[in-house]
């Protein structure tokens, strides 16, 4: 498996509570000789000139060689475009950890900045805030590096505290963090909540679909008279590819899933699956917010689109682009990562720098609504890349939003869905 959605994990890799491998008694890594870089080399070339979406370069050799030959290629590509290093590839291929449990964006005006920091995480407890500016990591300044890259420095395979250094408000704060080493779960809450099920995904990783399945049959089995679901895509990354389709499936009958506008102008419908509806046609919201991402906006878009769900929440991240991560010398030499289709809603229309708007608009807080983009950074925030112009088309302005009352303590947005799905009191 090489595609995946915004560089997040390709495949399964330790069980969650496994000891992490001494790193000095991992045997030597394999340096792959001139002739192999070379090679590596014109095979990116060729996805290049095959298979990139965005406006091609103009087909000029690399003047440097080896890594920096690739860096420079990734350079002449689209923001998402990166060359990745061997030891940060084997990391993308296991299934990732815990760390902080935050996610990173990196803004041309702000540098790389929180965008989610999990309430209950180890970030958290440390006293990160979203809208935070990372600034170093163990003392190591961060300002040149990979969103992808520093994630992968605040998730240590290896235990001890991270000293963190963060801009926030003017000031630099000074903080030290400790990761956690477990595997992030796929499956974050599958319960009742009253005569509604509940059930918060975490990232659309490999079996998913089947993990989704399997807990929610649980749930009816506890209670049949179950009077619909509340499914929780809010901060889920996405995931891979392949998982959208089986776990939309669940919900759907036949028909399209999705469709993908590749480089030569083709709209494939990826997916018609013909299942039978697991709620039995019971009613459906799904849970949204601006750091609702990728295949997490194409499950929740084609559920919308199709009508089987309600969207409940605030307007999602807008980022509908596929990344294609190819490996080097099998593995030894990293991998490049290049932008090689858009992702499309069934009906053929694209999200991406726009994301979806909620059917019931509803914040889970005022910094929901915070006109400052660093407290809810989504892709339309950013500016236009001119190698791969995919203009961003001016999202519906809500006329009205539910709002927490002052001092409201709880989920308002989980509360809200809660409320409209429980059948009226007797």
């Amino acid at each position: 498996m090489v595609a995946a959605i915004a560089a997040l994990s390709i495949s399964a890799g330790a069980p969650a509570g496994a000891q992490p491998a001494d790193p000095a008694s991992a045997p030597p890594r394999y340096e792959p000789s001139a002739q192999e870089w070379q090679d590596a080399v014109a095979k990116v070339m060729g996805y290049i000139r095959n298979d990139y979406l965005g406006v091609p370069p103009d087909g000029t050799p690399p003047v440097q060689t080896g890594r920096a030959a690739l860096r420079e290629l990734a350079g002449r590509l689209d923001r998402q475009a990166e060359y990745i290093e061997p030891e940060d590839f084997d990391r993308l291929r296991e299934r990732s950890r815990v760390g902080l449990d935050v996610r990173l964006t990196a803004s041309p005006a702000h540098g790389l900045i929180l965008t989610s920091v999990r309430p209950d995480g180890p970030g958290a407890r440390a006293g990160l805030r979203i809208g935070d500016r990372l600034l170093s990591v163990n003392g190591t300044p961060v300002e040149s590096r990979s969103p992808d890259d520093v994630l992968g420095s605040l998730a240590p395979s290896t235990p001890g505290p991270l000293n963190l250094r963060v801009e926030r408000a003017g000031a630099t704060i000074s903080l030290s963090a400790e990761p956690d080493l477990g595997v992030r779960p796929r499956i974050r809450a599958a319960e009742r909540r009253g005569p509604v099920g509940y059930v918060a995904v975490g990232s659309l990783g490999e079996k998913v679909s089947e993990e989704l399945h399997a807990a929610i049959l649980q749930l009816l089995a506890e209670r049949d008279d179950l009077a619909g679901l509340v499914l929780d895509l809010r901060d889920c990354p996405g995931g891979l590819l392949d998982e959208v389709a089986p776990t939309a499936a669940l919900f759907l009958g036949a028909g399209p899933v999705f469709q993908q506008r590749e480089r030569d102008g083709q709209k494939p419908v990826r997916a018609k699956r013909k299942s039978r509806d697991v709620l039995g046609g019971r009613p459906l919201i799904v849970l949204v917010d601006s750091q609702t991402a990728s295949g997490a906006e194409l499950l929740a878009g084609a559920l919308q689109e199709r009508g089987r769900a309600r969207l409940l929440g605030v307007r999602t991240q807008g980022m509908g682009l596929v990344q294609l991560i190819v490996p080097l010398v099998f593995g030894s030499g990293g991998a490049f990562k290049l932008t090689t289709s858009e992702l499309q809603l069934p009906s053929g229309k694209g999200f991406h720098r726009r994301g979806l708007s909620p059917d019931i608009w509803v914040a889970r807080s005022a910094s929901d609504l915070d006109p400052d983009p660093r407290l809810h950074l989504r892709q339309d925030d950013l500016p236009e890349d001119p190698r791969l112009p995919i203009p961003a088309t001016p999202a519906p302005v809500p006329t009205s939003v539910s709002m927490p009352p002052a001092g409201y303590e709880g989920d308002y947005q989980l509360d809200q869905a809660i409320a409209l799905l429980s059948p009226p009191a007797a």
